[in-house]
């Protein structure tokens, strides 16, 4: 085994502005808080096709749609336009699509998507590790007698 270095190749925005995609998605890796000079936000990890990293910054369109159980699912991302709040304010409509597994299924493309294994196992033992921080008193115990078959 050997270690493999991993950069994010690039970080955008969703929008229509320069340096801004109007789409963003693939698998995602991670949603990472990060402190910047105004706060902190959210800057959500995807694995493209090609096994790069795409970095996309967070908005409070995508936020308040965005799950951490979210993570190992294909997402994307697609700027619809600006639009006007009721107090008059401009902000960015963004849909955040999530694939729906259940009903369809992977594509093939999908089944084959780099590091799709690696992340989903991933989910698995963060997932466990959060339900059972410690295990259940029973769980430890070798005594077998007070199953219930």
């Amino acid at each position: 085994m050997s270690w493999e270095k991993r950069e994010t190749t690039e970080g955008v925005g969703i929008g229509d502005g320069e340096n801004q995609r109007k789409e963003a998605g693939g698998l995602l890796a991670a949603i990472k808080t990060v402190d910047g000079q105004d706060g902190t936000f959210q800057v959500y990890e995807f694995v493209q096709q090609d096994g790069e990293t795409l970095a996309v910054f967070g908005s409070a369109a995508i936020d308040r749609n965005m799950e951490p159980m979210y993570v190992g699912r294909f997402i994307k991302f697609v700027y619809q336009g600006m639009g006007k709040t009721k107090a008059g304010r401009d902000f960015k409509m963004i849909d955040v699509l999530v694939w729906d597994e259940g009903k369809d299924g992977l594509l093939e493309v999908m089944k084959t998507w780099p590091r799709l294994m690696e992340i989903r196992g991933n989910v698995t033992k963060a997932a466990l590790v959060e339900a059972f921080d410690a295990p259940p008193d029973a769980l430890s115990k070798d005594d077998t007698s007070d199953l219930p078959f």
